[in-house]
């Protein structure tokens, strides 16, 4: 471990007490006069961890600090209140007290005279020319650390101003890394201000509250250090002019610019400068540091998007495509991780439903069809959510549901026309062969009822889980017609072979052998009765048995919110996980995750499909049970539950109920083809993950990492306890489910909370599981690794 200027003066205080044991009795104590207190606020910091160090002031009993009496007492070792090492050398620091005042004893002033008489038994802290050791004198001298100080008044007042305002710091620097160097006023102004790209960002982001806080000598070293740094005055040149340099980051504004790239949460009025500012008219302008470059551009967007009402299929396609080339881009900006691009955001989905989209979902079958969805043309319904999902002020939400309108609801309309018409071939999804080979149930598995679980949302739900290392297959079946919460559910559950369709088919509810409506309570009844263990929050008991549970809203959210639902999937789906990792953690072995049925969401509404209603008995938006003495419709189908009961649908995705973005009940891919996953602990180890830390540096609160060894994917987090996630003091938001900042060849850069400069903090370096594979104990701001 690298000796740093703590431990130099330690061993210097702990050396003064040597002495020739044959000839020489043992010093009393170490008197440590100090006749311009420089000292005074290293001694604070040096008495946590130097418990033999006593100062000479008023009493302060958890300052270990009293009158001279009192340190002559501590001396004697006769004060209880005090404990330390009983082969230490008490030593007493003499703040405002020269050498000379306790020589001349006729004249030493009456409340130093009690320590008088240790000057005899005692030995000094000093100089080998018996003068004071100042601070200026340790730093230089042979007997200090024989440093390369400048000898002019400004460092010397520098350093006294360093020393006594930032002890903590001072104390940390490493002596090799001042070895060789030529100290000077700069370097030690620059511990008083150690990280003056924060202070810069700082002062803009409030410039005069920080004016008046950083008073005097701390103002002076803001001010010289722009100057000569930056080329710039902040009293002369003022905010304004520091926005434009921070944009054009050119220079040495090219780091402060990377740094409010990384805390930009921490400065939120720096933004509000940076939009006042014109770009330049020069066309090598930095057109990403230009928050008005990208407003205008994300204007020229929303005007773009919402031309695409009156296009054509074929040239909407085209024109998003020419759209995303624009840009794409932007999405790399800083603009848009601050959420300043929601229209650029949501252009890379649609992008995508531009690409996936540009031919029809073909098939010979619907079986065919479904094949095709599966391996990858989910991907157009996950992009439509997504879409919604990136835009929350109204003329956004307006431009995009515009553009998913003439390029995302044609193929949907399509689709769910063309799988129609094949299940009209076939006279039914034929969902009760589907029924018959539903893989047995094991033992040790918990069978979790998802509400209204979609394919899509539910590959969405699969990489969540796998990405905290479960293993996930995922599978698809086919649910009821229609495809609605009262029939699916039943038809999911491991008792579905005890159950009937009711006579009349009313809200499509099928009953128990007795006649009653299959209800929750009486499927929780007749679930228990055939040997399950139904959990509500619980996580069972025989954890070797079978077991039932239900988990997350998605449908009863989407009926509700509408568009919402989109915005808000990922939350409902974090409960589902979290809910799923608790049953494994429990003992169950395998996780199977059922549905009822999909939905469809549709920006501006489905389109109204007229069904009179005294031709009905029931009537939803996406399905309604015909009397019997109604003519079947175009898209008539006997219930799955029932085949007397005929069920009419609306062609397409249409909807007998004006005005609904959110339904269910109908025969399309996203209604009817509900998803089946499985989920284990992962069987095979991640692969194992080599790594050792070179270096950790640090310059002001900015943690420079450097690591060697065997991995292709692996972060680095600062925290408090290395184990702990929640304890990271990286100044960082959250990651994107990442476990910490991504190590990229072979070195990385961390910011650290101000609140914590000076705290002994680990350094880890982990695995995509967030797995710590390799650590060091670091001290935040101070000179590398400790």
């Amino acid at each position: 471990m690298s000796k740093t200027i703590r431990t130099a003066l330690h061993e210097s205080l702990v050396a003064a007490a040597k002495h020739n044991r044959a000839t020489q009795v043992s010093p009393a104590a170490v008197l440590w006069t100090d006749h311009d207190a420089q000292w005074q606020a290293i001694v604070t910091v040096l008495q946590t961890d130097v418990l033999q160090l006593f100062r000479l002031g008023g009493y302060e009993r958890g300052s270990r600090q009293g009158p001279a009496i009192w340190l002559k007492c501590a001396v004697a070792r006769t004060l209880s209140e005090l404990e330390y090492p009983t082969d230490a050398t008490p030593i007493l620091y003499l703040p405002r007290v020269a050498r000379t005042d306790l020589r001349a004893i006729e004249d030493c002033p009456r409340e130093l005279q009690p320590l008088a008489e240790l000057q005899y038994r005692g030995a000094y802290w000093s100089q080998r020319n018996t003068k004071d050791l100042t601070l200026f004198a340790f730093l230089v001298s042979d007997d200090g650390l024989d440093l390369d100080v400048a000898e002019d008044a400004e460092t010397k007042q520098s350093l006294v101003r360093a020393a006594a305002e930032a002890p903590e710091r001072f104390l940390a620097l490493k002596v090799s890394d001042l070895d060789g160097k030529y100290l000077d006023a700069a370097f030690f102004n620059a511990l008083l201000a150690p990280d003056h790209e924060r202070d810069l960002l700082a002062w803009m982001d409030d410039s005069q509250s920080k004016r008046s806080e950083w008073k005097g000598a701390r103002w002076k070293i803001f001010v010289d250090r722009c100057r000569a740094d930056y080329k710039f005055h902040p009293d002369k040149d003022g905010e304004l002019v520091a926005a434009e340099n921070l944009s054009g980051g050119d220079g040495p504004w090219s780091s402060v610019w990377r740094l409010y790239g990384d805390l930009y949460r921490k400065y939120p009025q720096v933004y509000g400068l940076l939009t006042r500012i014109s770009p330049p008219p020069d066309m090598f302008v930095k057109h990403a540091n230009y928050p008005a470059i990208n407003a205008e551009m994300e204007s020229q967007l929303r005007v773009g998007l919402t031309a695409l009402r009156d296009g054509a299929t074929d040239q909407v396609r085209a024109s998003v495509v020419e759209l995303e080339k624009q840009h794409a881009e932007r999405r790399k900006w800083l603009w848009a991780e601050m959420g300043f691009s929601p229209l650029a955001q949501a252009l890379q989905p649609l992008a995508m439903i531009a690409e996936l989209g540009a031919k029809p979902l073909g098939g010979a079958s619907f079986e065919e069809m479904a094949t095709l969805y599966c391996d990858g043309l989910w991907r157009i319904d996950d992009a439509a959510l997504r879409a919604i999902a990136a835009v929350t002020a109204k003329p956004d939400v307006k431009a995009v549901e515009i553009a998913l309108r003439a390029l995302y609801v044609p193929w949907l309309e399509a689709a769910a026309q063309r799988f129609q018409s094949l299940v009209r071939v076939r006279g039914g999804l034929n969902a009760a062969s589907a029924r018959q080979s539903r893989a047995p149930y094991q033992a040790s598995e918990c069978v979790m009822f998802v509400d209204g679980l979609r394919y899509d949302v539910a590959q969405r739900l699969a990489e969540r889980l796998r990405s905290g290392g479960l293993a996930v297959t995922v599978t698809s079946t086919w649910t009821t017609t229609p495809s609605v919460t009262a029939s699916g559910k039943s038809w999911a559950t491991p008792v579905a072979d005890q159950l009937r369709g009711s006579e009349s088919g009313k809200d499509f509810a099928p009953v128990v052998m007795s006649g009653a409506t299959a209800t929750a309570e009486q499927l929780r009844r007749l679930l228990q009765q055939s040997g399950w263990e139904v959990l509500s929050d619980t996580t069972g008991e025989n954890c070797a048995g079978r077991a039932w549970t239900e988990c997350g809203d998605l449908d009863h959210y989407g009926h509700e919110h509408g568009m919402r639902l989109a915005r808000d999937i990922e939350s409902q789906l974090a409960v589902i996980a979290e809910r799923t990792v608790e049953l494994l953690g429990a003992g169950w072995k395998k996780i199977r995750i059922v549905t009822d049925h999909g939905w469809l969401l549709v920006p501006g509404g489905l389109p109204k499909v007229e069904l009179a209603k005294f031709l009905t008995g029931t009537r939803w938006g996406r399905c309604a049970v015909l009397r019997e003495s109604s003519r079947p419709t175009h898209l008539s189908f006997a219930w799955d539950w029932n085949p007397a009961v005929t069920v009419a649908l609306p062609p397409g995705i249409g909807s007998f109920i004006d005005g609904d973005v959110y339904a269910h009940g109908g025969l399309s891919l996203q209604e009817s083809l509900v998803p089946v996953l499985e989920v284990r602990l992962a069987t095979s180890p991640l692969k194992t993950v080599h790594v050792s830390i070179v270096s950790v540096t640090w310059q002001g609160l900015r943690c420079r990492v450097s690591v060697k060894g065997d991995f292709e994917e692996v972060y680095a987090d600062l925290r408090l306890r290395a184990g702990d996630s929640n304890s990271s003091v990286a100044d960082q938001e959250l990651r994107g489910g990442k476990p910490g900042k991504l190590i990229e060849n072979g070195g990385v850069s961390l910011a650290a909370m101000d609140e914590h400069e000076g705290t002994a903090a680990t350094l880890v370096v982990l695995d995509p599981a967030g797995t710590v594979v390799a650590k060091v104990a670091t001290l935040i701001g101070g000179q590398g690794a400790t």
